[in-house]
C-alpha cells in the first residue's frame, strides 16, 4: 500500500475539527484545519479511509466541545494493510486522546477557507 503520501503530512499543532464514523461502510473521515506557511492562512484537509478494522479509541471527557489540537500523527503499513494512530490534545484543559485504526485505502483533499 503507497502510504508516503500520507506520512509526509505534518499534523502536529494543527487543528482536528471533526471525525464522521461511517458505520455500515466502515469509513471514517477526519477533517482537519491546516495553516499554509506560502499562502498565510487557513486549508481544510479532508482524510476518508475505507475500509476500516480495528477502531480503538481512548475515552474522551470533555465538559465542553471544542477542538482538538493533534499531538502526534503516525502512518505504517501492517500485513497490506495501513495503520494510523492520531494523539490529540485538548485546546481548553490539555487533556489528551488517542486513536488508531487499520485501513485498507484513503482518499486526501483539500481546499481553502
Amino acid at each position: 500500500m503507497e502510504l508516503q503520501e500520507l506520512e509526509s503530512l505534518d499534523l502536529h499543532d494543527q487543528t482536528l475539527k471533526s471525525i464522521n464514523f461511517d458505520l455500515e461502510r466502515k469509513e471514517i473521515r477526519i477533517s482537519l484545519d491546516i495553516y499554509d506557511e506560502n499562502r498565510e492562512g487557513y486549508k481544510t484537509l479532508d482524510l476518508s479511509f475505507y475500509d476500516v478494522e480495528n477502531l480503538e479509541m481512548e475515552v474522551l471527557k470533555m465538559t465542553t466541545l471544542n477542538y482538538l489540537d493533534v499531538y502526534t500523527f503516525s502512518v505504517k503499513e501492517i500485513d497490506g494493510y495501513g495503520y494510523v494512530r492520531f494523539v490529540n490534545i485538548s485546546e481548553v484543559d490539555g487533556q489528551s486522546w488517542e486513536f488508531s485504526f487499520l485501513f485498507g485505502g484513503y482518499s486526501k483533499n483539500s481546499h481553502f477557507l
